[in-house]
This record gives structure tokens, sequence and C-alpha cells, in this order.
């Protein structure tokens, strides 16, 4: 499909999103007080640096917009098995989300959630991190944001 973003199937294929493409700040990022702002939408190249590592990136929203998330881990041959999580600034969880199928053929260990609706306005902050909280240089990812469109 012409215009859509493409799993990659190799290390030396690349991920070509229509979205901005924005790739993860150097420094600390692990929780919503130190989060990387973003604008949405967009598509954030990330990496779990070490073991524990999580990375957390904050967005502003009205209440009622919809929004996807979509980590892109596993099918571009990373060893991150990604959990998604949606919190307020004090950490409170919104929604937290783990594997997904693609219709009932196709299954993936990557995460993605569409259609989460924002229940107030204000700053929302989606972290990404490993289910065994692994990380190093075989843990990159993907996180791709967008309003869902009707």
């Amino acid at each position: 499909m012409s215009g859509q973003p493409r799993a990659v199937h190799s290390a030396n294929d690349r991920f070509a999103p229509v979205e901005p493409l924005i790739a993860e700040a150097a420094g600390e990022n692990n929780e919503p007080k130190t989060s990387m702002p973003i604008t949405v939408p967009c598509v954030i190249n990330g990496r779990m640096d070490a073991e524990s590592d999580l990375d957390c990136y904050s967005f502003t929203a009205k209440k009622g917009e919809k929004f996807n998330f979509e980590v892109i881990a596993r099918r571009a041959q990373s060893n991150l098995d990604p959990i998604l999580r949606i919190m307020n600034l004090d950490g409170g969880v919104h929604r937290e989300e783990d594997d997904f199928s693609y219709g009932k053929t196709q299954s993936s260990q990557d995460v993605k959630l569409e259609g989460w609706e924002a229940p107030m306005d204000g700053t929302f902050y989606v972290d990404v991190r490993d289910v065994h909280l692994r990380g190093g240089a075989g843990f990159p990812y993907a996180l791709k944001i967008t309003q869902t469109k009707p």
C-alpha cells in the first residue's frame, strides 16, 4: 500500500513511515517527570539501552480525542518484547497493552492499541519497556502514534 509504513524483514531493511520521524533524545526519560515531549503524529526511533530501561514520552490531548499507538520491534528483528502504557503525571495507568493479533491468522509479539480516547484535556505519558526488563544494543523499536481518523 503506497504511503503506508511497512514492517521490516531483515536488519538491512528500513522502516519507512509517512509521519515525522523522531530519534529518542539522549538522557533520562524513564518516568513522566523526565519524559521526552513529542507532537502527534510521529514515529519515534528508540532503544532499551540497558536492563530495566523504559522510555517515556509526553503528548497533549483534548478530552474525546482518539489515538493509535503501535510498537514495531519483533517484526523488525528486535529482541524487544514490548509493553506499552498510557499514564498521567503521577504514574496512574490509563491503559496497558501487550501483544496483539493481526486478524485471525497472523500474530505478532508487538503492541498495537487503536482508538484510545483521552478522558480529559491535559498531558499524557506513553512508555515502552520490555516485558522481561531486558535491554542493550539488540533492543531497538519504533513507536508510531497517530490520531484516529473517522
